[in-house]
C-alpha cells in the first residue's frame, strides 16, 4: 500500500449543486473531522470545483479512485 492517503471531499455547495438542496447531511467541516479521525487517513482537502484536478496533479499518486469506482 501506498505511505501516505490523501481524501478528497466536496465542498457543501458543491454537493448541493450536485445532488439537490437536501445535501449535504453533514456540513463539510463535520466530514473533514471525521475523516481525520481515522488513523489511516493523512490528509483531508475540500473542493469546490466538479473534480478536483488542479489539486490532484499536485500529489505524485500511485494510486487514485473516485467515487464508487473504487
Amino acid at each position: 500500500m501506498g505511505d501516505v492517503l490523501i481524501v478528497a471531499i466536496n465542498s457543501d455547495k458543491s454537493l448541493s449543486c450536485l445532488k439537490g438542496p437536501q445535501r449535504p447531511l453533514y456540513g463539510e467541516k463535520e466530514r473533514v473531522k471525521l475523516l481525520l479521525s481515522l488513523k489511516s487517513i493523512d490528509y483531508v482537502f475540500v473542493f469546490g470545483e466538479q473534480m478536483p484536478k488542479k489539486n490532484l496533479s499536485r500529489a505524485t499518486a500511485g494510486y487514485s479512485g473516485k467515487g464508487r469506482r473504487l
